[in-house]
């Protein structure tokens, strides 16, 4: 599903379009899987990889998905961009076809394990991030199974430092059944999607694969789960770049709960949102995008959200139902005036 968000602003903008906002300012790679062939696309433009084996395409939670129930891998080449060795945040959609006790999702592993710098893989049900600066093993995984069903899709997400681990958006209780949080350890080994010829593969479907080099919080993993990696740059780039509204991590989650569910009007600091399916102008613009248009702002995703300031009252007004409490209060103290002179008087 692809939407709009649309604002309508007190402030006085140019009736013209806006530079557009860089939405993947803090994505390392993003993978779509809307593809064909052998390309495995990376939205950034730099981690663009090559699927092998019997890695074939399917449907996904939005869009296409790569699909390993039959086997096969996606490798990315080494590029700076992924050697994070600090702050780090990897999400995604999975859906197991087989269940395996150990299964690959996604790492930048050595073949000697030595120096492996993270990844991120599927053992008896929990999910594990594991990382080797040195000789020995971090591993970090969840306290319970929680991916426990075959031919369901799952939203998974690690966020490190202060590890964390989010299934369909919450956070899930964890700890370190090895060693513990440490510096990420760069090298110079590519970045395998769904095992490799050395590690355990990955039967079942991933879409929606994003490498963050920083720390999400909750929020905005709540956004991502809600919405789509698109969706929750595109709203946080036009809402706090674009527009300067400088809104938080739970008013972006706000509006990609908005986006998704396609729901009732909410308001943010005074400015008004609702779902529409359509907006103005869109036909000059790319899925993205933030602009203007008679005074009004959008985020074009492709149908979309209009929002409205509330308008001001003029000062010295009255709220209408404020005004009519007082009429209220005046007529029931004439009514009772009115009793106590017939009470009076009999």
């Amino acid at each position: 599903m692809l939407v709009i968000i649309a604002a309508t602003v007190i402030l006085t903008f140019a009736d013209c379009g806006i530079a557009r906002a860089s939405i993947y300012d803090d994505v390392a790679a993003y993978w779509k899987f809307d593809d064909s062939g052998n390309t495995v696309t990376d939205e950034t433009g730099t981690n663009t990889a090559t699927k092998y084996g019997n890695a074939s395409w399917g449907t996904g939670v939005i869009g296409g998905a790569i699909d390993y129930s039959s086997g096969g891998y996606a490798v990315a080449s080494d590029d700076n961009s992924l050697d994070i060795t600090s702050a780090l945040t990897i999400t995604a959609w999975i859906n197991l076809t087989t269940a395996a006790t150990d299964q690959e999702i996604v790492g930048k592993v050595n073949s000697n394990a030595s120096g492996s710098c993270y990844e991120i893989r599927l053992h008896a049900g929990r999910i594990r991030f594991l990382s080797q600066p040195g000789s020995t093993w971090n591993t970090y995984q969840t306290t319970d199974p929680v991916i426990t069903n075959t031919g369901t899709w799952y939203h998974i997400a690690m966020a490190y430092p202060s590890t964390t681990i989010y299934i369909n958006g919450s956070a899930v209780d964890g700890y370190w059944a090895s060693g513990g949080e440490s510096t990420l350890q760069s090298n110079n080994t590519p970045l395998h999607i769904g095992g490799t010829f050395y590690l355990t593969p990955f039967y079942g479907l991933i879409d929606e694969l994003a490498i963050y080099d920083r720390m999400l919080d909750a929020y905005e993993i709540d956004a991502i789960y809600d919405s789509s990696v698109e969706a929750f740059e595109s709203i946080t780039a036009g809402v706090n770049e674009t527009f300067g509204l400088s809104y938080s991590t739970d008013e972006i989650n706000q509006l990609s709960q908005l986006y998704a569910e396609q729901g009732s009007r909410i308001t943010i600091d005074g400015m008004n949102w609702r779902y529409l399916d359509t907006l103005p102008d869109e036909g000059n613009h790319e899925i993205g995008d933030s602009y203007v248009y008679n005074g009004t702002n959008y985020i074009y995703l492709g149908s979309g959200l209009e929002g409205g300031a509330a308008p001001e009252l003029p000062k010295g007004a009255i709220p209408v139902l404020s005004l009519l409490c007082i009429i209220g209060l005046v007529v029931l103290e004439r009514k009772v005036s009115r009793s106590e002179r017939e009470e009076r008087n009999e």
